[in-house]
């Protein structure tokens, strides 16, 4: 039995993918000659509703490919823009408007345990402002992991789609170039960094570039002569060298007997790849993004600044005691849902012909790892 909600549907679905009848046909042309098209002028041409045409422009749902191309064609021929001002008074609206149910986006992990997305600082402060950006906008963010659908044995795209799910975030990988097996084509995706490269999506990242040169030029303004730089293959990866690639830069303006190669390591713990590294080039700081290397320069029996000056690329905090640069998570969490957003409100879904980005601006964090250099 069809109750009377598909039978108005079907309704509205025939009556869009219905050819324009004659009155409408006859429609006149929009009164005035720099008068502005509108949607109900359009529609009016079209024998749809405005609904209909809104609905074909904007590339949704519950609209016929051939009334969409039919719909567009016309509204191009009529020389159709959408208005800015319009767009933003509905826009300031719809969030005074409470809704009655918030759609859903997915904080998507892959090889990620629960314990370990609680205990990381940095993605829980993405996540924590993604989420409050959300609220903002009427979504509800929630953390979805990868291996616990895997344990069940589910396919993670129709659990996405079953849940209403059609937004992701796609946090930072465990290592650059995986790729999760998504269907792709039914959501909108941001990432957040750059470790999924194959496929790229629109992303929001840290300027790891400006990051490195910042870090650098704060330490030669110490009089620090030799900074050497310590990073691992999979980061390098991971930040598409950007980091590295400012290194190389700045050391070019150095004095050539100052300048010091990077230090690129693959042990889980570079002790003596450190030591060796500091004694061969006299290095005087070291920048690095490495978790625990200022420990592990300690326990090597350098103290900073004493002995040597450390600056940390990828701090959590920006009161942190040690000098470096904390990348804004909190900022990149917000930016990437209002890039996701724009997806969303779009209908864009799948991997984009021609990714585009956002990138965030670290800040100088002076902390107790520095200090002012003497003449020697």
């Amino acid at each position: 039995m069809v109750n009377s909600n598909q039978k108005s549907r079907k309704i509205a679905a025939a009556r869009a993918d219905s050819p324009a009848n004659p009155s409408a046909a006859a429609a006149p042309a929009p009164a005035g000659a720099g008068a502005r098209v509108t949607l109900r002028d359009i529609a009016a041409r079209a024998g749809v509703s405005v609904m209909s045409v809104s609905r074909a422009l904007r590339d949704g749902g519950h609209v016929s490919q051939k009334t969409r191309d039919r719909i567009t064609a016309l509204a191009a021929g009529l020389g159709y823009a959408p208005d800015p001002a319009l767009a933003a008074l509905s826009h300031y609206r719809c969030r005074l408007r409470p809704p009655a149910e918030r759609a859903v986006v997915a904080f998507l992990h892959v090889e990620r345990a629960r314990h370990e997305f609680h205990a990381d600082p940095l993605v829980r402060q993405v996540f924590d402002a993604a989420a409050g950006r959300g609220r903002e906008l009427g979504y509800r963010v929630e953390p979805v992991w990868l291996p616990d659908l895997a344990k069940r044995h589910r396919n993670p795209s129709r659990v996405l789609a079953a849940r209403g799910i059609r937004g992701i975030i796609l946090s930072r990988l465990p290592r650059a170039g995986m790729a999760p097996d998504i269907d792709w084509a039914q959501f909108s995706c941001v990432t957040f960094g750059y470790s999924l490269q194959n496929p790229a999506f629109d992303y929001v990242a840290s300027h790891h570039f400006q990051d490195m040169t910042l870090a650098f030029a704060r330490a030669t303004a110490l009089g620090y002569k030799r900074p050497g730089y310590v990073y691992s293959e999979d980061f390098d990866a991971r930040t598409l060298q950007q980091m590295h690639g400012a290194f190389l830069l700045k050391q070019e303006t150095l004095a050539k007997a100052n300048r010091v190669p990077a230090l690129r390591t693959t042990a889980q713990n570079p002790s003596e790849d450190l030591r060796h590294y500091i004694k061969q080039h006299r290095v005087d700081i070291i920048l690095s993004p490495w978790p625990g290397l200022l420990s592990t320069l300690r326990k090597l029996g350098w103290h900073t600044p004493r002995d040597i000056g450390f600056v940390d690329l990828n701090l959590g905090s920006p009161d942190a005691d040690i000098s470096g640069i904390y990348q804004g998570w909190p900022r990149i969490g917000r930016a990437a849902m209002d890039r996701l957003n724009m997806l969303l409100q779009n209908n864009t879904r799948g991997i984009p012909a021609v990714p585009e980005g956002t990138v965030v601006y670290g800040d100088w964090v002076a902390g107790k790892t520095l200090r002012m250099q003497t003449e020697t």
